[in-house]
């Protein structure tokens, strides 16, 4: 069994996101119940509702990245799949296909499943470059998915 996921994972699934929305969510929080005078700027209802805006968004844009994020280790007949509460073993047998996106050093990777599984039809993981060339190297047959 061999880890092709990055470690960065963990940081960007559960400790970036969860640091960002309570210091922002703290800040959006005192943007809009704040209504001393000394501070004109957080009088105004635009910006209460821009700040309010902004944290939506980019909420939103972390749950549909980095919260679809996984962990992923890899063996020559099948792969575990962890979203760190819980963990899964799927074969190779039941993936129609892997999609790599090239992003900055690492990659992209999606595997898409012929059928529903336990964490969805697609599985998402940002994979560390030289560990997963090298697993895909090391086993043609579960390379010969990669479309």
């Amino acid at each position: 069994m061999q880890r092709v996921s990055t470690n960065a994972t963990l940081f960007l699934k559960l400790f970036f996101p969860v640091y960002w929305a309570v210091f922002f969510g703290m800040f959006t929080l005192f943007a809009l119940f704040y209504n001393d005078s000394e501070l004109i700027i957080f009088q105004s209802w635009t910006v209460k509702f821009t700040v309010l805006g902004i944290y939506i968004l980019f909420f939103l844009l972390f749950y549909f990245t980095l919260f679809q994020l996984q962990r992923v280790e890899m063996a020559d007949t099948h792969y575990v799949v962890s979203n760190y509460l819980n963990t899964y073993k799927y074969v190779f047998e039941d993936v129609e296909k892997i999609t790599e996106t090239p992003f900055l050093r690492w990659i992209i990777v999606s595997i898409h499943l012929k059928g529903k599984g336990s964490l969805g039809k697609k599985i998402i993981f940002l994979a560390n470059k030289r560990l997963y060339t090298d697993f895909m190297n090391e086993n043609p047959s579960v390379s010969s998915l990669r479309v």
